[in-house]
């Protein structure tokens, strides 16, 4: 599982230690996540905003709608490799 975060190590290096535990491998990247074709991470309630926009947040909502898109569109890309593409958003 690869984990990437911004500064937060302690909380990282926690993660990591669950995920070892649980018998997987973790990889930690440390910085700015970059591009979302270069991160996954693990699954969370979506934001409302992707679902049902909010008029007044509209830049927003729309960025969260292609966010959830594109993951799911990856997600049925890379299933039949056995790969799990999730978001947070």
């Amino acid at each position: 599982m690869l984990i990437a975060y911004l500064n937060e190590h302690d909380d990282a290096k926690e993660t990591e230690r669950l995920v070892r535990d649980a018998g997987r491998k973790a990889v930690l990247v440390p910085g700015e996540a970059g591009s979302m074709f270069w991160s996954t991470t693990p699954p969370i309630k979506a934001s409302i905003n992707s679902d049902i926009p909010n008029p007044t947040l509209l830049a927003y909502a729309t960025t969260k709608g292609a966010v959830q898109n594109f993951t799911a569109g990856l997600a049925q890309l890379l299933a039949e490799k056995g790969i799990r593409a999730n978001t947070r958003y």
